[in-house]
């Protein structure tokens, strides 16, 4: 009944689950149908209920795609960091779960080092279900951000891999649904730990966003409130602050005659030099505030040199009054 769960998940999400219950604690919000420009998806009904309520844009990312059906019987949906999935015939808690991102994007690497089964550490907690060790700001990370219901078991040791998204080796330990990277020059920040974009790297290598956009009306899932524009809502992001891979940055732009005319964004204790094809200084002003789509300069791409400022190259951005 409770597809995507192993027997020991399902055991242990009951015991973490019936106390809520019994409080009437899971929460549930006002459906809204937030949009998001950048990818041209929206996410609503019970997924953005549960977006919400796990910790929305820094642990999922954005949408990806819209709702689809799939050739098993259940909807789903695509985010940055996941793939939601809705079964209405589960129980109610059990009616949106998330797919097992971290076996599907390891799957025949059972034979390497780091997936093999190791003896337990002296320090940090010993998982004997999957035979692997966690410790160090990664365990910390995974107590305090959802644990066994958002991560599942570690499924690896940690171990030095080469990021795709920039090109970098951080250390990463994969878990059932997702993965985590150790950042040591983000140290004492609250991005220490940042979370794999497995969802992404998933439904790139299947075509991308347009490879589900033809599907058909989903199963079962409620159809959007219809009160949504393209537009993002204030709530959507904060006024000030970055995704943990920097996929967006919010803050406020300053206009300056460093250099002549170098325009920053400052995010908090961060200085960005907006450049790249999706940026228009003609459409924003000095003190405006906006949200900016896109990454840091990689070495080689080009960019405007303006000291103190971190190169930002950028997709769309839009304004967040």
């Amino acid at each position: 009944m409770f597809r995507n769960l192993s027997n020991r998940t399902r055991t242990l999400l009951l015991l973490a689950i019936l106390p809520a219950l019994a409080l009437g604690a899971l929460p549930r919000f006002a459906r809204a149908d937030t949009p998001f420009p950048q990818t041209g998806a929206t996410v609503w009904g019970p997924f953005e209920e549960y977006w919400k309520a796990h910790g929305g844009l820094d642990q999922f990312g954005m949408p990806r795609t819209g709702v689809f059906p799939t050739k098993d019987g259940y909807d789903a949906q695509w985010f940055e960091r996941a793939m939601f999935t809705y079964t209405p015939g589960n129980p109610a808690q059990f009616r949106v779960q998330l797919q097992l991102l971290g076996n599907m994007v390891t799957a025949g690497r059972g034979q390497e080092a780091p997936f093999q089964r190791a003896a337990a550490a002296m320090t940090g907690q010993y998982f004997s279900a999957t035979g692997h060790n966690l410790m160090g700001p990664l365990l910390q990370y995974w107590q305090s951000h959802g644990g066994l219901p958002i991560y599942g078991y570690p499924i690896s040791e940690a171990f030095t891999e080469r990021n795709k998204s920039d090109g970098k080796e951080y250390t990463v330990q994969y878990f059932e649904r997702n993965r985590l990277e150790l950042h040591p020059d983000m140290a004492g920040t609250p991005y220490e730990v940042q979370l794999g974009l497995l969802g992404s790297e998933l439904l790139d290598a299947q075509g991308g966003p347009t490879a589900f956009s033809n599907l058909g009306a989903p199963h079962a899932y409620p159809a959007p409130s219809g009160g949504s524009t393209m537009t993002p809502t204030p709530a959507a992001y904060p006024k000030v602050g970055h995704a943990p891979d920097y996929s967006w940055v919010a803050g406020q732009l300053a206009f300056t005659r460093v250099q002549g005319s170098c325009i920053f964004l400052r995010a908090g204790n961060e200085s960005f030099v907006p450049g790249g094809p999706g940026w228009d200084n003609s459409k924003v002003k000095n003190g405006d505030y906006i949200v900016m789509f896109g990454h840091p300069a990689a070495p080689g791409e080009p960019y405007e040199i303006c000291p103190g400022g971190r190169p930002y190259i950028i997709d769309r951005f839009l304004l967040n009054p």
